[in-house]
């Protein structure tokens, strides 16, 4: 019989069992730098990688403004209220 036909299923399956890996699996590293995403390897799973991105981003470009300012580690928000 052969599987000549077959291959494109073969194929398409392992495309897609890749895809949905990459997708789910490894994080957003988008306009970090190394020393960045050295920050958010230990401190985020690749689901939350997208908000501690942005968190780090924040930090970065509140630290280079004039007057500085202090930017809240994303999930502590309810934290700090109660400590108050």
């Amino acid at each position: 019989m052969g599987l000549k036909p077959n291959v494109l299923w073969i194929y398409g399956g392992c495309y897609y069992a890749a895809f949905v890996f990459a997708y789910f699996m490894i994080p957003e590293t988008t306009q970090l730098t190394p020393k960045q995403i050295d920050l958010l390897r230990p401190n985020a799973t690749p689901r939350t990688s997208p908000t501690y991105r942005r968190y780090i981003l924040e930090k970065d470009t509140r630290q280079h403004q004039p007057g500085g300012g202090d930017v809240t580690k994303p999930g502590t928000e309810n934290v700090e209220k109660a400590a108050r």
